[in-house]
């Protein structure tokens, strides 16, 4: 019994063809705005757009406050559990020039709580808020997801039916495994973006100010950053050296050059 190879391979084909114009195409069609209203969250204007918030506030503590807040507030981040706040990068430095921040995921009704505690006894110098509008991205990220998952199914009706065609079983798993992991990094994008929705991100940064220390705290501030402040004029210094080096190889260079023409000539001029 012979086994037909071209009418499944000729569907295959023209399926493959198919799937390759939605592909270049998608990114052509216009954006469906009535899309993006059926997907909204909580925070979406009645508009339907998708907003990403991003917040960045400057703190100023004396020094002696900057470690405490810094801890308390990643503390309040981690514990409380209504404003679902995820810690994205933290650092701390000590020194002259103090300065720490916190980056964290939460959600809005948590901007202004984790703000204020931050603020306590402080002095907030810099507040920004930024927004991206996201609704065109999400929208084509759904559209695609959309094309992807029924080119996937095309693909599984062919391979039923190629049940006994070999050479389009192994075309197909090869198109069924690139498709599926088309749909997965798709969706890894979908996901991104709704975090960046759902979740504000807010940028913490606390820094040094020395208006409401004591002379004490200030002199011992001084002292424990003596060794320090040493190294750092001693390398600055060092380095300042070695810059001038070269050039006051060429000053006496030139120096010995210049005398030597000048007791040449002068010596012409006697004789």
């Amino acid at each position: 019994m012979k086994i037909k190879h071209k009418p499944i391979s000729r569907l295959f084909i023209l399926l493959i063809l198919f799937g390759s114009v939605l592909a270049c195409s998608a990114s052509k069609e216009p954006v469906n705005r009535a899309k993006a209203v059926e997907i909204r969250n909580d925070k979406t204007e009645s508009n339907g757009k998708m907003l990403a918030y991003e917040h960045a506030v400057t703190i100023k503590h004396t020094q002696s406050e900057i470690l405490s807040h810094y801890n308390s507030t990643i503390k309040l981040c981690q514990s409380n559990v209504e404003i679902n706040c995820s810690i994205l990068s933290a650092s701390y430095s000590i020194g002259s020039y103090n300065r720490s921040s916190i980056k964290m995921r939460v959600n809005p009704n948590g901007v202004d709580t984790l703000i204020k505690h931050a603020k306590d006894k402080g002095e907030i110098t810099i507040q920004s808020t930024s927004i991206d509008d996201l609704t065109k991205s999400f929208v084509e990220t759904e559209k695609r997801i959309e094309m992807l998952t029924r080119y996937r199914d095309k693909l599984l009706e062919i391979q039923i039916k190629a049940a006994n065609d070999v050479e389009s079983l192994i075309k197909i798993a090869k198109e069924l495994t690139a498709t599926q992991s088309q749909i997965e990094r798709t969706q890894s994008s979908k996901y991104r973006l709704e975090q960046r929705t759902d979740r504000d991100l807010l940028m913490i940064t606390f820094i040094h100010s020395a208006k409401n220390e004591s002379m004490w705290d200030s002199l011992r501030s001084s002292i424990t950053d003596m060794p320090e402040n040493f190294t750092y004029g001693l390398s600055e210094t060092i380095e300042e050296i070695v810059y001038l080096i070269p050039w006051f190889l060429v000053v006496v260079f030139m120096f010995i050059f210049f005398r030597w023409l000048w007791h040449k000539t002068a010596a012409k001029t006697k004789r």
